[in-house]
């Protein structure tokens, strides 16, 4: 450590004792900050299944319901949902030509929030594992992975919104099942 004069450290003191109280009382109000956030978040009818999602703690809970919004009507669609928080890639098309990049114009705290959860969600739901691991052996990067698996998320985040009821990996897995054997099944022709 280089060795300071004495007279620059007089003179620089109460600059660093204020420095010092500034973080102290900052300190003080995020913690109380985040103490009212939890305790209104706790207060709401959606805090149940928002808590039921794979991944989601204490920070991530209230920041993924601030996305959604608590208007089940606000999104039309899901692709809305998804364009709108930033999951959904751009696609620029004309004649033969075709070009898929990134979504900049978005809300971005939505993404890094969705982008946050689809990470987590992986280490506690096995579909989301198995989704991420595909993305990532069909060539994706993490960011990219992530990305798909939380566009996949808004999904099950809006179809759970409308319905209240908790996150079950078991009916989500069942969901699926059903969907892919639907989708073999050969279409009856009509008359």
């Amino acid at each position: 450590m280089l060795p300071i004069a004495e007279h620059l450290q007089q003179a620089k003191a109460p600059r660093v004792q204020y420095l010092a109280r500034t973080l102290t009382d900052l300190g003080r109000e995020i913690a109380e900050g985040e103490r009212q956030i939890r305790s209104d978040f706790e207060g709401l009818p959606e805090a149940n299944w928002i808590r039921s999602l794979p991944g989601v703690g204490d920070n991530l809970a209230p920041a993924l319901l601030a996305c959604l919004g608590r208007d089940i009507e606000r999104f039309a669609t899901p692709a809305q949902a998804q364009a709108f928080m930033g999951t959904a890639p751009v696609t620029k098309a004309s004649g033969r030509y075709r070009k898929v990049s990134f979504r900049h114009g978005c809300w971005k705290f939505a993404r890094r929030t969705l982008q946050l959860f689809a990470d987590l969600s992986r280490h506690a739901s096995q579909w989301a594992q198995n989704f991420y691991q595909k993305q990532r052996a069909t060539g994706h990067s993490h960011h990219q992975a992530l990305r798909a698996l939380a566009h996949k998320w808004i999904k099950v985040l809006l179809a759970l919104s409308r319905t209240g009821k908790p996150y079950s990996e078991r009916v989500y897995s069942n969901s699926q099942q059903a969907y892919l054997l639907k989708q073999t099944q050969p279409r009856k022709k009509l008359a």
